[in-house]
């Protein structure tokens, strides 16, 4: 994958402050992006729920839209797994959709 900044999948402790930089680094065209795209203000309400303990990763969207992110970086379609909640949400809807036939 071609990233601007590589940010490695494991971190430890002592990365923090090395994810911290390549964030500040990412922000202003993380966030004039998302302005022109009129989601600015989510971004920014995703931020401060995190940052309070109030947004739950383990949250069914949630689920979805980091599995959409891994989705993005996977070098290739085949390379891409899903978590298994994710993989029981698409089950449950090819299920649901076999049955409106």
């Amino acid at each position: 994958m071609n990233h601007l900044i590589e940010i490695p999948i494991i971190v430890d402790h002592d990365d923090v402050d090395i994810i911290v930089e390549k964030l500040r680094i990412l922000l202003p065209k993380v966030t004039e992006h998302l302005r022109e795209q009129n989601r600015l203000h989510e971004w920014v309400t995703f931020f401060s729920l995190v940052a309070e303990g109030k947004f739950n990763v383990g949250h069914l969207a949630a689920q979805l839209f980091f599995d959409v992110i891994r989705f993005n970086e996977a070098k290739s379609v085949h390379g891409m797994r899903f978590t298994e909640n994710v993989k029981q949400f698409w089950r449950y809807l090819w299920n649901k959709g076999q049955n409106f036939e």
